[in-house]
């Protein structure tokens, strides 16, 4: 059952990738016919094409390979939470606690190298 779920949910995302990533294309495409002819004379064609085409690819890589793991670890701590809150609620409050406190502690590190 989990395959089938995992399967659906790559697809799923694949398509959402695929769709976003052909209304860049259009999109940037549109935008650079309706540039003036300076900007070609200044920029090179294919350095135009490698910027757009490794844009896109990340674009893409990111939709279909990073957001699936972000969406995936968001269910599995609400279901963690629920689980927990189920059993044992007294020990889930505590746990909390020390969670939102390793989070903010360091929220606050990343905040002062920076």
């Amino acid at each position: 059952m989990m395959y089938l779920i995992a399967f659906f949910q790559y697809v799923c995302f694949r398509f959402v990738a695929l769709k976003v990533t052909r209304r860049l294309r259009r999109t940037y495409f549109r935008s650079a016919l309706h540039q003036n002819i300076e900007f070609f004379q200044i920029q090179k064609s294919h350095d135009f094409n490698k910027t757009i085409s490794d844009d896109i690819q990340k674009v893409t890589a990111s939709i279909s390979d990073t957001l699936p793991a972000i969406v995936t670890a968001i269910v599995q701590l609400g279901a963690a939470c629920a689980t927990a809150y189920t059993l044992t609620w007294r020990l889930s409050w505590v746990v909390n606690c020390l969670v939102i406190g390793c989070g903010l502690w360091v929220m606050l590190v990343m905040k002062v190298r920076s």
